[in-house]
């Protein structure tokens, strides 16, 4: 429904059981199926690369995400949960690390 976007694509048939988390997701960053007895999240994630403002957005965005996986935790269907997270670990996982560095300094 909106910037984002994401989508599943099963050989099996699928249920959708939900999108977005419980309070509003207009960038469409989550949605939830069934496929087998096994909830499937796919979830893209904000990036947080292109200013200050927007890391401090994905932050709490994660934390949001955080609360909404562990209430789905609370059922006995297993929950696979996958996408584009946007994390760097390690230096390996950037592109350019020198930019990056500028970027989050700026």
């Amino acid at each position: 429904p909106g910037y984002s976007g994401v989508a599943v694509w099963s050989r099996h048939p699928m249920e959708v059981v939900g999108t977005g988390m419980d309070d509003a997701d207009p960038e469409g960053r989550i949605l939830r199926v069934r496929v087998q007895g096994v909830q499937l999240a796919s979830v893209y994630l904000p990036s947080g690369s292109s200013s200050p403002e927007r890391q401090e957005a994905k932050e709490a965005w994660m934390a949001r995400f955080r609360a909404f996986t562990d209430s789905l935790r609370g059922n006995d269907e297993p929950l696979l949960l996958g996408g584009d997270l946007n994390i760097a670990h390690t230096e390996q996982d950037i592109h350019n690390v020198l930019a990056y560095v500028r970027s989050l300094s700026k």
